[in-house]
């Protein structure tokens, strides 16, 4: 796997990536790790739906659930555009392992371009929920930022240590 200094460097347009919840990277374009039976590097949603299984659900994916479904389960997509990083995710479930690899990239080479936020919805119609960090600090700030597994990540971890710790 490419390091994220070559990532960020790397010219050419549309170098995917997607994070899983756990910060594990997933790279589109590494014909090593991850490729189409015909031997070409994967698009996002073409890596999803070969994998749909081993991640995502126990049936084959029919439809729109194929680009629904890791955005439903916490994953971001990450894409290098010429003109900034863009990362698509439900902020809510953006989390601090995502984050934490989303700072690698930034701090990894010299990036002088901004970091855009698509943030996903089902049934998206509008874009007024993304960001759009323009420098170095607003992009640090963001990414330093508590939270993201919103407020129904965060009752669900309620939840589970009440089960696993009762009377406490």
């Amino acid at each position: 796997m490419k390091t994220f200094k070559q990532y960020i460097n790397e010219a050419s347009y549309g170098h995917t990536l997607w994070i899983d919840p756990k910060g594990k990277v997933y790279d589109m374009n590494d014909r090593k790790e991850i490729k189409d039976p015909k031997g070409f590097a994967y698009t996002h949603y073409d890596w999803v739906a070969a994998n749909f299984k081993k991640y995502f659900g126990k049936a084959e994916p029919k439809g729109r659930v194929v680009y629904d479904t890791p955005h439903i389960k916490g994953w971001a997509r990450v894409k290098n555009n010429r003109g900034e990083i863009d990362v698509q995710v439900d902020p809510r479930k953006l989390n601090r392992s995502q984050k934490k690899v989303l700072r690698d990239i930034v701090d990894s080479g010299s990036l002088n371009r901004p970091l855009y936020i698509d943030a996903w919805e089902k049934n998206k119609k509008s874009r007024a929920n993304d960001k759009a960090y323009d420098s170095y600090e607003e992009i640090v700030d963001y990414l330093s930022e508590e939270g993201g597994a919103g407020e129904e990540g965060t009752k669900k971890l309620v939840k589970k240590y009440k089960k696993d710790t009762p009377g406490q």
